[in-house]
């Protein structure tokens, strides 16, 4: 998948730019608390079915990710991860 401006950004420039969206990224960073550090912005969107849907053909460590302030029980379920090199155990 091409992206017209391939610009790696932190997630706090993600953030800022992209406010209360959700955004599908590739080329994705982690620290060592497999926290976002950042990525590539391939897809932003307000529709979280249509970013999954998007996200699904990206290779690499990627992740699908609300940009906006989370509330609630299942807040932490705004960030997805998928490393396509891997193949997690799945009960």
């Amino acid at each position: 998948m091409e992206v017209e401006n391939k610009e790696w950004l932190t997630w706090e420039e993600i953030r800022k730019r992209y406010p209360e969206e959700w955004v599908v990224m590739g080329e994705c960073t982690l620290n060592e608390f497999t926290e976002l550090v950042g990525g590539v912005v391939y897809h932003h969107l307000k529709d979280k079915h249509a970013a999954r849907k998007l996200w699904g053909p990206i290779g690499g460590i990627s992740a699908c990710r609300w940009t906006g302030e989370h509330f609630g029980l299942y807040s932490h379920l705004g960030t997805e991860y998928e490393d396509s090199k891997k193949t997690p155990a799945r009960d």
